[in-house]
């Protein structure tokens, strides 16, 4: 019951409010989104990182971090940072499982 009851208010307010929303304020937040979301991009991002992860070794495993790193920082994220794990640490992770 109350969830019927939820969906009858949401409705209730969705309807009241739907005529303050116009399709031009759609249409930019989509070109806004569009902007910044790019399938090619994301496509080229992922082969840029295959390249390297592909290879089940540890050194192409490294190389597929530092690649991450520099998509990281052409996207202007705040902090791109590698941090290096001593091989003994690694070794017991592994065996504990």
């Amino acid at each position: 019951m109350l969830q019927k009851s939820m969906f009858v208010l949401s409705m209730t307010i969705f309807i009241t409010f739907a005529h303050f929303i116009e399709a031009a304020d759609i249409d930019g937040i989509f070109q806004s989104i569009q902007s910044e979301v790019s399938g090619n991009r994301a496509r080229d991002y992922t082969m840029r990182l295959w390249q390297y992860d592909k290879w089940t070794t540890l050194p192409g495993w490294k190389k597929a971090i530092q690649e991450a790193k520099s998509i990281m920082e052409e996207r202007n994220y705040d902090e791109a940072v590698v941090y290096e794990v001593p091989v003994v640490l690694l070794r017991e992770f592994v065996c504990a499982e």
